[in-house]
């Protein structure tokens, strides 16, 4: 993990995946070596490759190394250990980036334990901001709100208004705030986030996650004029750092698309459509929400074509 968190930093993650692809072999035998010999180490490294492959877009891959974390972190862990808790938020993570039926009960199963743990992390920012996550994930905003405003206090108490890990909380609560209908202290939210991020790190993928915050926080509010360089923006940035064929540039084609559908530029948006689609039978599959998403919106936007 400390070896992705810094090739995040210093260089493209589509350059992390040609270097992983090199490593494959490495890779897997540490997969063996790990499932066999089990333990707290062990499962903690398989979860670490999971994140690998998850970030790369291989959510079937990552599914199964996190159910194998989780069944050797179970095994020597107390049900209550914050690890068993993240196990399981990475596994259900995995299984919604899948849209896999499972989910529903994976997300009732981190529930059950973040109302355990909430007790315990009042104090600690990071848990704090993680239990958070879970509840968002869970779409329980109003909770989440309230746990990541926590989160934020002790945060720039601690390290200051500029920290990367305040801009990762105000970007959180961006989409808490986002998500109950407040577009207007979202957008602040994201732009306190994208500030800060941009200061530290320009063109990161983290300076793009709340750039799109922001573009989407205009499209929702019909500022279609306004979003359309920003997710130009967002999309460049990603593409130069993710690879051209990573998800998240799909996703980004698709919101593209729609930008450009409403402002009559149709020809675009079935272009870019067509790309997202293609993006998405390659890296995830053609059964993968996005995918579907794109393809619905390419089916209404055949039918407002001459």
């Amino acid at each position: 993990e400390i070896c992705i968190n810094f090739l995040e930093k210093t260089g493209p993650l589509a350059e992390m995946g040609a270097v992983l692809e090199e490593m494959v072999p490495e890779l897997e035998a540490t997969e063996r070596a790990a499932s066999v010999l089990g333990g707290y180490q062990a499962g903690l490294a398989l979860r670490a490759l999971g994140v690998i492959h998850s970030r790369m877009g291989r959510y079937q891959s990552a599914q199964r190394l996190f159910q194998k974390s989780l069944d050797i972190l179970g095994a020597v862990l107390d049900p209550d250990h914050p690890d068993i808790l993240t196990a399981h938020g990475s596994l259900a993570q995995a299984y919604r980036d899948q849209g896999h039926e499972r989910a529903g009960e994976a997300y009732g199963t981190v529930l059950a334990l973040v109302q355990r743990e909430a007790q315990d992390q009042r104090s600690d920012p990071f848990a704090i901001q993680s239990l958070a996550l879970h509840l968002q994930d869970l779409g329980r905003h109003r909770e989440a709100e309230g746990l990541l405003l926590q989160a934020l206090v002790l945060l720039e108490e601690s390290l200051g208004y500029r920290h990367p890990a305040v801009a990762t909380v105000l970007g959180n609560l961006g989409i808490s705030m986002q998500e109950q209908g407040e577009l207007q202290e979202a957008e602040h939210y994201f732009r306190r986030a994208f500030s800060i991020e941009e200061s530290i790190r320009s063109n990161s993928p983290e300076a793009a996650y709340h750039l799109e915050g922001i573009a989407m926080n205009l499209e929702k509010r019909g500022l279609h004029a306004e979003a359309e360089p920003l997710l130009r923006q967002v999309l460049a940035i990603r593409q130069g750092s993710l690879g051209d064929t990573h998800p998240f540039v799909a996703r980004t084609l698709n919101n593209l698309a729609l930008n450009c559908r409403d402002r009559g530029q149709k020809s675009e948006a079935e272009m870019l459509l067509n790309q997202a689609i293609a993006i998405y039978e390659k890296t995830v599959g053609a059964e993968h929400p996005g995918r579907m998403a794109a393809l619905h919106n390419l089916t209404l936007l055949r039918k407002e074509l001459p």
